[in-house]
């Protein structure tokens, strides 16, 4: 968010609501980020596949 005020203020130094509002239109609400990324995190653990331990080989003698 810093980056996207930065770039609209200039050399402004204070952000105002309009500022606020095109950051907002650009990235969306913070309650439609948090279920975006409520989505993100679900559907990733989800996707996680297991990973086996390989199996511990011993070596053998030949006599």
């Amino acid at each position: 968010m810093v980056e996207i005020f930065k770039d609209s203020l200039g050399k402004r130094e204070v952000i105002n609501d309009t500022d606020v509002e095109k950051v907002i239109a650009q990235i969306g609400t913070p309650e439609k980020i948090e279920e975006q990324e409520e989505a993100y995190f679900s559907e990733k653990t989800q996707l996680k596949i297991p990973i086996q331990e390989p199996a511990i080989q011993t070596k053998t003698t030949v006599p």
